[in-house]
């Protein structure tokens, strides 16, 4: 603790902290409570406000993207149709042409329309496989000729009738191609809006799936919005009642804190102060749902008013110690140093603030930097650091010192003079007086 110390105790979050500390384990597990509570809350309306946020142009998106889907899905592409589709308009662009040349075709195989220039081709052939026969038993080479003429007559054969077939059923319709060109259009057109980057029936069908899946989750988000509002409702009546038995709490501690610390700064030469904790209700906040505001006047008949305002640098280095030493017995810190506590304090304030801190050292190990003998006086061990410029490096001494040492070094504190009888017989009183409070092996004055 230094003078810093003192002047962040003027600012309302310390004094909160120095007010939980004070209230103890219970009050410290409520805070915890409550900020597991509240950060809950913060998170569910970060979530919804930026739900809220994106909603107009959600709005928007999910009633492009339902058109959209809707009009695919009446369309029902198929990923192979754009194969289909070009093989079938091909075929009835030109079925006059190929029913014409599947006529000639089976004529020419000896069909029903041939006549004397293309008939014969199927009659010969098998004439041809028929005079092979009659003979193939008498020569291998032979015998291979006319299996393969056999081979022919039959592939013939099953051309002749697949001919005959494919004439009665590609015929000129033109309704069907009407249909397949428009089906062609229209799958180009949805590919053109939706996919131009794959305007294909298979890249349509594959837009349809994500964009069905982005559609589900924004009709999702305005559902969840939904449910945000209500957690966040649920949430904040967790929060107001957390907060609320964490502002008892420490209303409670603040009452009793704050007679405590009057005592001590009416020990502190400061009889007529006044201390009041005040802890008003205000919005929640990461640290609960209270402000704290340490309240000080040091004399009768003026108004108490905050501490920072209200306070001296000697009153405030009072304040600090005094809430110390109330703290000490709910805090479980082995060791405290105080550096220069005692700034802007001098006379009989300086001696009781050495009885405060003696008494300190009765429950923890305290270690202070001084330049008060007042304060000095009271430690149980006095070690003296003096600096030594003379060479080229600056070097400090430190010298534990016995009881004859420390009696010149409060006089040379006292007045400069560490050899007059005076002045040492001066700091023999303060050794003196200082003896009943102190308890040899806990406290180190340094200087």
């Amino acid at each position: 603790h230094g003078q810093a110390d003192q002047h962040r105790l003027t600012a309302g979050s310390r004094q909160r902290e120095v007010l939980d500390r004070y209230a103890g384990a219970a009050a410290s597990e409520a805070l915890a409570a409550y900020q597991v509570v509240y950060t809950r809350r913060q998170e569910v309306a970060d979530e919804l406000a930026e739900l809220v946020r994106t909603g107009p142009d959600t709005g928007a998106e999910i009633e492009r993207l339902r058109y959209a889907t809707e009009r695919v899905a009446v369309l029902a592409p198929d990923p192979d149709e754009d194969d289909e589709l070009a093989e079938r308009i091909g075929r009835l662009s030109h079925a006059d042409a190929l029913v014409q040349a599947a006529s000639v075709a089976y004529a020419a195989m000896g069909g029903e329309e041939s006549d004397s220039s293309t008939a014969g081709g199927y009659a010969s052939l098998a004439a041809a496989a028929h005079a092979l026969a009659a003979v193939a038993g008498h020569d291998p080479v032979l015998a291979d000729l006319s299996a393969r003429a056999e081979e022919l007559l039959i592939l013939a054969a099953d051309l002749q009738g697949d001919l005959a077939g494919y004439r009665e059923q590609v015929a000129a319709d033109p309704a069907a191609l009407a249909r397949a060109q428009e089906r062609v259009a229209a799958l180009a057109d949805a590919g053109r809006a939706y996919c131009p980057q794959d305007p294909t029936a298979a890249g349509l069908v594959a837009w349809s799936r994500g964009a069905a899946a982005r559609l589900a989750a924004l009709e999702g988000a305005e559902a969840r919005q939904g449910a945000l509002r209500e957690t966040v409702r649920q949430l904040d009546r967790d929060v107001a009642e957390r907060a609320a038995a964490l502002h008892d709490m420490r209303a409670a501690a603040a009452s009793r804190l704050a007679e405590q610390v009057r005592r001590e700064l009416a020990g502190l030469a400061m009889p007529t102060a006044r201390l009041t904790v005040q802890v008003a209700e205000a919005a929640p906040g990461m640290h609960g749902a209270d402000e704290v505001a340490i309240l000080f006047a040091a004399h009768d008949g003026t108004a108490e008013r905050p501490l920072a305002r209200a306070a001296s640098g000697g009153e405030l280095s009072r304040v600090m110690l005094a809430l110390e030493v109330v703290l000490a017995g709910a805090d479980p810190v082995p060791t405290m140093v105080f550096d220069e506590v005692d700034a802007g304090v001098g006379g009989e304030a300086a001696v009781e603030i050495g009885v405060r801190l003696a008494r300190l050292a009765r429950h923890h190990q305290v270690l202070v930097v001084t330049h008060l003998p007042q304060v000095a006086a009271f430690a149980d061990l006095h070690v003296r650091v003096r600096k030594d410029a003379g060479g080229d490096v600056t070097a400090s001494d430190v010298t534990v010192l016995d009881e004859d040492e420390r009696v010149v070094e409060l006089a040379r504190m006292l007045g400069g003079l560490a050899g007059s009888e005076s002045a040492q017989e001066h700091a023999r009183e303060l050794l003196a007086r200082a003896a009943p409070e102190r308890a040899p092996g806990t406290t180190v004055a340094r200087r």
